[in-house]
Parts: C-alpha cells; structure tokens; sequence
C-alpha cells in the first residue's frame, strides 16, 4: 500500500513496537470488522488495473478504501498504545511527524512555471544525446560568480512525452561546500565528501512540514565547531517520501551560514534584518498527454543566494565556494516503469570572484 509501510516502520521504531506483531494487531482488527484481508487486497488489484494503462505501465497512483481502512486502524492501535503508558512530549511530536500527511504551507503556496534559466530537453538522436555524457569523467572547472544570484542547492527533472509515453528526461542534483584550497584539486576528496546536511528531528523516514524544518534548522550547532571543518556543508535539506503531500524537497542555508551571518529565515526565504539573502524556489510544468500519467513532466526545488553574500562568506572563512552537480540523463521503455538505457555525469564547480583561468 502506498506510503503505509513507511508509516508502520517509523511508528515501531519510535515506540519500541515490534513489526511483526503491529502487522499481526492491524490484521486481527480488520478481520473484527468482517473482512479479510486477503478479499481486499484483490480489490485493491482490481482497482490497479483501472487505473493502469492496458499494458501495465503506467499507472496513476491512487489511495484504496482499504488504504483508509488500515490506515484508521493503525491511528486507533497508536492511540491504545500511547493511552495504555505514559510518552515524554518529543516521542509524541515525532509520532506525528511520522503519520502526518501534509504540509499545510505547500497547499497554500503556488508553484511558478519553469524559470527561464532552465532549457526544455529537445532530444533529436539519442545516441548523440548519450555519447556526449558517456565518455565523461568527473571534472573541475573554474567559473567566476554571477552578478546577482548563484544557485546552491537544486533538485530538477526535465522530460518531454511523444504521443503515448514519457521517453527522455534528465535528474538533475545540485549541492555545494565551502572548501579549503588544498582540497581543492583533490576530485576523488570532493566526490566522497559530504555535500548536503540533511535535516531532520529524530527519525529519518519522517515527514517535516516547513514549519517543523525550520524549527530544525534552528537548532544550531556553534560556528566555531564548524567553521574548522576542511569541507564545510552550504546547505541544509530534507526529502520528503512519496506519500507525502509537500514539495519534493525542503531546503534553506545550513545552520552554521545562518548563525555566522546572523540570518533569520522568514517563510522560504532568508533575510539578513530586511535584506533578501536567500530565496526557495519550487516549480513545475507540463503534464503527460496520455490519460495514464499525472504527474508533472517538469518540477524541481531550488536555494538561489546572493551572490554578494556568498562572496563575503568566502572572504571571511578563507575557503572556496564549490558546487557538484549530477545529472543522470534516461530513456524510458514503451510502458515499463524501469529506463530501457541510461547515463550520468558529474562535475565541479570552484566559483571565483575573478576569472583565474
């Protein structure tokens, strides 16, 4: 069932629960109601293949009766447990975080188009589009920063459909570190480093709202204690599981950057007093045209900073601004959820305030 056994997982293991016997609890209740479980999961089938195109694939994701059905049972099992012995007040925050379905803040925020820096994925000869990434190895190149805006943080997927299908599209992951010059033209340092301080309260399959993000970022650990790390994390952000109504991704400055500069974060944004310092950006575009996919053929997440900021981090820490990106480029099969060929590539960015090329 969709997203439900993330949820059973995460509940056992924040109330010392064993699986096993949740699962056996959760079926003993079903069948009190007069059902089984094994009659239902054919529904569930039946249901699958009406929603699923004639040949299997692809398919819109729906939720059953008997989703809802189990899943009320769970919350009436969790509040016999927590009624039956007593919880300090975090176990019961991160409970909620595990079974909570939405980030109220995504459904009132609206989503823009795809930025105008981004290109559509025009694909003439796959096999032109592959070799040009193919024979590639990790790089490090050189560029000088922007005038205006640099983007530090990027999740991005670019796809384009024929008449029946999905056939090309790109992932994109964008991270970037602060980088002390003798690392710098170590690649196979920077490609092992960590690059990216996800974020989370106390459990890592949980669920965090913007709200509850934010409030997790604040928890600051002191500078200092960061600020002698070689390869220091820009960023900080959480990925939100599929069952979740909220952006795919969640993402601000790490917690050391805000307190360094003494930031406060206000909404999706940054501000140092009433300065735009740092702005999230969610977007997407396109649908599929065929009646067996919805789900957008473009969206991503972006942490755009100013570039003036990022330059006085810097010079006031003495290291580099690096950015990794990562794009793995598909092709996906007539109707099969696995890509028929598929290739990536990496490279890094050590950005300058002038050009030392």
């Amino acid at each position: 069932l969709f997203d439900f056994r993330r949820q059973v997982v995460t509940v056992c293991d924040i109330l010392d629960l064993d699986f096993e016997s949740v699962l056996a609890a959760l079926e003993r209740k079903f069948i009190a109601t007069g059902k089984t479980v094994a009659d239902e999961m054919e529904v569930v089938r039946e249901m699958g293949r009406a929603y699923s195109h004639a040949q299997g694939w692809p398919v819109i994701w729906f939720y059953s009766e008997f989703h809802v059905q189990i899943s009320n049972l769970l919350y009436e099992l969790i509040e016999d447990v927590i009624s039956s012995r007593a919880y300090p007040q975090h176990i019961l925050k991160a409970l909620w975080r595990a079974i909570q379905h939405h980030d109220p803040e995504y459904l009132f925020s609206s989503e823009n188009p795809k930025p105008k820096d981004i290109s559509r994925l025009p694909v003439m000869k796959s096999e032109d589009w592959f070799e040009s990434v193919e024979s590639e190895s990790p790089v490090l190149t050189h560029e000088v920063f922007p005038e205006d805006w640099v983007t530090a943080f990027e999740f991005r997927q670019v796809a384009h459909d024929t008449e029946h299908h999905v056939e090309y599209m790109i992932q994109s992951h964008l991270r970037s570190v602060l980088v002390s010059q003798f690392f710098l033209s170590n690649i196979d340092y920077l490609a092992n480093t960590v690059w990216d301080e996800p974020r989370q309260v106390g459990y890592e399959k949980e669920n965090l709202t913007w709200e509850q993000f934010r409030e997790a970022v604040s928890n600051i650990q002191p500078a200092d204690k960061i600020l002698g790390r070689d390869i220091t994390p820009f960023t900080s952000s959480k990925e939100c599981t599929n069952g979740f109504l909220g952006f795919h991704t969640i993402c601000t400055l790490s917690p050391w950057v805000l307190d360094e500069a003494k930031l406060r974060i206000d909404g999706f944004s940054v501000y140092s007093v009433d300065e735009l310092v740092a702005v999230f950006e969610p977007w997407r575009e396109g649908t599929p045209i065929n009646d067996h996919e919805n789900s957008y053929l473009s969206f991503g997440v972006r942490l755009r900073v100013n570039a003036v900021f990022v330059k006085e981090i810097c010079e006031r820490t003495g290291k580099k601004f690096v950015i990794r990106e990562r794009a793995q480029r598909v092709l996906m099969d007539h109707y099969r959820p696995k890509p028929k060929r598929s290739s990536s590539a990496e490279r890094f960015v050590v950005m300058n305030v002038v050009d030392e090329n």
